[in-house]
C-alpha cells in the first residue's frame, strides 16, 4: 500500500453486516454499531442498526462507564455486562487523531455465547483484512488511473487477438478517435500486421519487442509512432497479453527532416563556394588574356573567330558558376530579414536550370513588379520554392515547358507566386493526400518536400493551393501576405 489506509465508511460496512450478513441474527445482536472514543472520553457513535429499539444512549452509557479500559487495544475482544445489559466490544484500529475505534454489540435477552464470540473475531479479522486488500488494490488502481492519463505517452493493454482492453486517454485523442476506437484502430494494414507479429512474439518469448515507423491514419492526418509492446501474465504465469506502449514521434522527425534538408543546402552552398572560387580566378586570368591578345594586330580573322569562342565559352562557364553560388545563398541568412521575393525566385530559377541537366525543359521566369519586401528568413523561401520547382522539374520526362511568375495584390497586400508545369499531373485520388507526411507517388520520395511547404507557408500566415489533372499538368500557388 502506498499510503496508510485502514479505515472504512461505516454506513457500507454497518449496511453490509445487516442486509448481506446477517450477523444480529446469528449472534442475537439487538444493537450494534461502530463507534469512537476519544483521549478524553468523548463517545460517538459513527454508525448503527438498532435491531431491538435498544437506543443509541445505552451503549454511550456503557463506552463512558468503560472509557480507560477501552482506551488500550491490546485485546482480541471483550465481553462486558452493564446495567442488565450484555456487550461485546471488537477492537478495530486507532485513527490518525488518536481515536479509538471499536465494534459495539448489545444484547438484552443473555450473555453472548462463546463459541458464536470466536466464530464472530474470525468472521470480523477475515473481513478487516479484506478491507485492507481493498483499499491496497483502491490505491494500486488509482495509481495506475492516473499514471496512464497523466502521460502523452500511447498506453494500450491487448489480448493475444489484438482486441482492445484497456487504452488511456492519450490512445483516442491523438486522433480525435470516434467512440470507442484507438489509435491502434488506425495503423495503416502494415502496421497491424507488424503489430500482430510483435504480440505473438511478445507473448511467445517472454519479451518486449519494439516497432519503429508504424503509420497510423485518420481523418488525413497521419502520425509516425513508436511502439514498445511487453508481455502480460496471470496469476499462474500464464502469458495473458500484451501492454502495448506507443510514443508519438511525428514532429520529431520533421525536425530531423528539416534539419538535414537545410544541412544538405548548407553544405552545397559550401562546396558551391568552394569550386567556385577555384575555378573563377583562373576563368578571369584567360578573360585578360584573351582580351589582350585580341588587341593584337598580328591575329588573322579566323584567330579573331577562335578567341570569340574562347570569351564565349568562359562565360558560360561563369553562368554556370553564378549558379552554384546560388546554392550558397540558401544556407546563408537564416534569421528574419526583409526578403525580396523576385530575388529568391531567381536564384531558385538559376537551380532550376542547372537541374534540369540535358532535358527540353523550357523555364520562364515572368517577375512582377514592384513588388514589396516581406520579413522572413531567406532560407524559409528558398525551402518553398526549391522544393515546389524541383516537383515540377521531376514531373516532366524529356521535354516540357515549367512557367513561373510573381504579382503583387495591392489590395489584399499579399504576394502571389504560381509554378505551372505541363508535366504529368497529378491523379484526383492523390490530391487529398498531398500534404500528409509520408505520402509520395515517386518510388524514391520522402513525402516530406510538400509537407514541410505547407507547414513553412503557415508559419508566415500564408496559404498553398494545388490545381492539377492527370496528364495535363499541375499549377502551384503560394500566396504570402506582405504586412
Amino acid at each position: 500500500m502506498f499510503f496508510r489506509d485502514d479505515g472504512c465508511i461505516s454506513e457500507d460496512t454497518i449496511d453490509r453486516y445487516y442486509n448481506d450478513y446477517r450477523l444480529h441474527q446469528l449472534m442475537g445482536t439487538d444493537w450494534f454499531g461502530i463507534m469512537s472514543l476519544s483521549k478524553s472520553g468523548h463517545a460517538r457513535v459513527d454508525n448503527c442498526c438498532d435491531v431491538g429499539g435498544v437506543g443509541d444512549e445505552r451503549a454511550l452509557s456503557f463506552v463512558r462507564a468503560h472509557a480507560g479500559d477501552l482506551q488500550v487495544q491490546d485485546y482480541p475482544y471483550r465481553l462486558y455486562e452493564y446495567e442488565g445489559t450484555h456487550f461485546l466490544v471488537y477492537p478495530i484500529r486507532v485513527n490518525e487523531h488518536g481515536y479509538v475505534i471499536f465494534f459495539l454489540h448489545c444484547r438484552l435477552s443473555g450473555p453472548f455465547d462463546e463459541k458464536d464470540v470466536a466464530w464472530y473475531c474470525l468472521f470480523s479479522d477475515i473481513s478487516y483484512k479484506r478491507l485492507l486488500l481493498d483499499n491496497e488494490l483502491f490505491q494500486q488502481r488509482n495509481y495506475i488511473d492516473r499514471v496512464m492519463e497523466s502521460t502523452q505517452e500511447i498506453i494500450t493493454v491487448l489480448d493475444s487477438d489484438c482486441n482492445v482492453l484497456e487504452a488511456n486517454q492519450a490512445a483516442g485523442t491523438l486522433l480525435d478517435r470516434g467512440h470507442g476506437q484507438t489509435i491502434l484502430d488506425c495503423l495503416l494494414p502494415a502496421g497491424r500486421e507488424q503489430l500482430a507479429g510483435a504480440v505473438r512474439a511478445a507473448m511467445k518469448d517472454r519479451t518486449k519487442q519494439y516497432l519503429y515507423n508504424a503509420v497510423a491514419e485518420r481523418n488525413g492526418r497521419k502520425r509516425i509512432l513508436e511502439m514498445t509492446v511487453s508481455p502480460l501474465t496471470s496469476s499462474k504465469g500464464g502469458p495473458s497479453g500484451v501492454v502495448v506502449v506507443g510514443t508519438d514521434i511525428t514532429k520529431k522527425q520533421m525536425s530531423e527532416y528539416e534539419f538535414e534538408q537545410f544541412k544538405h543546402y548548407a553544405t552545397m552552398g559550401e562546396i558551391s563556394l568552394g569550386l567556385s572560387h577555384d575555378v573563377k580566378n583562373p576563368l578571369m586570368n584567360i578573360r585578360s588574356c584573351v582580351t589582350l591578345l585580341k588587341r593584337s594586330s598580328e591575329l588573322g580573322e579566323s584567330g579573331g573567330e577562335l578567341l570569340d569562342t574562347i570569351v564565349g565559352e568562359v562565360k558560360r562557364i561563369d553562368d554556370t558558376i553564378q549558379q552554384m553560388l546560388s546554392f550558397g545563398k540558401v544556407g546563408k541568412q537564416n534569421s528574419c530579414t526583409f526578403v525580396n521575393i523576385n530575388e529568391v525566385l531567381e536564384n531558385c530559377v538559376q537551380i532550376l536550370h542547372r537541374q534540369r541537366a540535358y532535358r527540353q525543359i523550357t523555364v520562364r521566369y515572368m517577375p512582377g513588379k514592384p513588388i514589396p519586401l516581406i520579413q522572413a528568413k531567406n532560407s524559409d523561401m528558398q525551402q518553398i520554392f526549391i522544393n515546389i520547382m524541383l516537383n515540377a522539374l521531376q514531373s516532366i520526362e524529356d521535354k516540357g515547358r515549367i512557367d513561373i511568375s510573381s504579382f503583387y495584390d495591392r489590395e489584399n497586400n499579399r504576394i502571389h507566386v504560381t509554378v505551372t508545369d505541363d508535366g504529368c499531373g497529378i491523379p484526383e485520388e492523390d490530391m487529398p493526400m498531398l500534404f500528409n507526411p509520408y505520402y509520395s507517388t515517386k518510388p524514391n520520395g520522402t513525402g516530406l518536400g510538400l509537407f514541410m511547404v505547407k507547414r513553412i507557408v503557415e508559419q508566415y500566415n500564408g496559404a498553398i493551393r494545388i490545381e492539377s489533372m492527370r496528364w495535363d499538368g499541375t499549377t502551384c500557388t503560394v500566396t504570402l501576405p506582405c504586412g
